[in-house]
Parts: structure tokens; C-alpha cells; sequence
């Protein structure tokens, strides 16, 4: 399944967390909401390259999937 979020609802949902972090009381209330920012913030970029034509990028363990996958590609077959 190819799941895609809006770059706008990315950063919305950044927005929404900076926002508590803000107001919050609790510091590991304040420290959860900024995590959840940056990672909100990371998907919004990665979104806005989808939309302007590019690739997502690979995950390191995807990365290396593909690159086992074309080692076994390209080793010779017994016959």
C-alpha cells in the first residue's frame, strides 16, 4: 500500500505540537511535543519532494534490502 500525507497536514500537525510545547507545563510533556514536531517536520520535507516530482528517500534498512537484493542479482547461477 502506497500511503501518502500532505506536505500541508504535515506541517499543520507540526505547528500543533510546537504549540504544545509551548503551553505545556510539564517538561516531559514539552519534551514529547517537540520530538513529535521534528518528526512531523522531517515528514513534511519528505512530502514536499514527493510533490515536486522527486523520490522518497530510503530508509537505511531499506537501503540496505535493495542492496542485497541486487547482490543476488547479480551472482552467478549453478546450473
Amino acid at each position: 500500500m502506497n500511503f501518502h500525507i500532505s506536505a500541508q497536514t504535515c506541517r499543520a500537525r507540526e505547528a500543533h505540537h510546537r504549540q504544545i510545547a509551548v503551553e505545556a507545563v510539564l517538561p516531559n510533556v514539552r519534551k514529547v511535543a517537540v520530538v513529535a514536531a521534528e518528526a512531523w517536520a522531517r515528514q513534511a520535507e519528505e512530502a514536499e519532494a514527493i510533490e515536486a516530482g522527486g523520490k522518497p528517500p530510503l530508509t537505511p534498512d531499506d537501503a540496505a534490502m535493495v542492496a542485497e537484493f541486487q547482490r543476488e542479482d547479480n551472482r552467478p547461477t549453478a546450473r
